[in-house]
């Protein structure tokens, strides 16, 4: 199933099966799980446009990146998996950080597989969340074909 943000430019897909929730942060624009979303498990995606005060671009991801680090940081009980790389999806900019991370809900851990890209003047977050983190090598291949759809409008 397609889903676009016209005001912020961007389209992905996900799968139709995946049943949407209502976020109540307006920069949270999409979540959506492979199951009832209250259950807080399997796999889910949560996107959010964070408007700039200036535009980023490739040039300036090196400085963007203090403030991505800060964000991923900032979550409960988190581990990188691996060192956060500059990253290209449908054309833009961005960051990749693969973490664990400890849910506040059910104290499980669990993965993200998280981008931040860049459109002028807004940063993009795709959060791919994997609970718990045995779920993730099912879904990872799933994650990555999702990502991959992202295509500006």
């Amino acid at each position: 199933m397609e889903f676009r943000v016209d005001q912020a430019g961007f389209a992905l897909s996900y799968p139709k099966t995946w049943v949407r929730a209502s976020a109540p942060n307006p920069q949270i624009v999409l979540v959506a799980a492979e199951q009832d979303p209250a259950k807080n498990q399997g796999g889910s995606i949560l996107a959010r446009v964070t408007p700039l005060d200036a535009p980023v671009g490739k040039a300036q991801l090196g400085a963007a990146r203090t403030a991505t680090d800060a964000i991923v940081s900032s979550s409960d009980g988190v581990t990188l998996l691996a060192e956060p790389t500059e990253t290209e999806q449908g054309g833009l900019p961005g960051l990749y950080y693969l973490y664990t991370f400890r849910d506040p809900v059910s104290g499980r851990t669990g993965v993200h597989s998280h981008f931040f890209l860049f459109k002028d003047k807004a940063m993009i977050s795709l959060v791919f969340q994997a609970l718990p983190q045995d779920d993730f090598s099912r879904l990872a291949p799933l994650f990555d074909r999702m990502a991959g759809s992202l295509r500006v409008l």
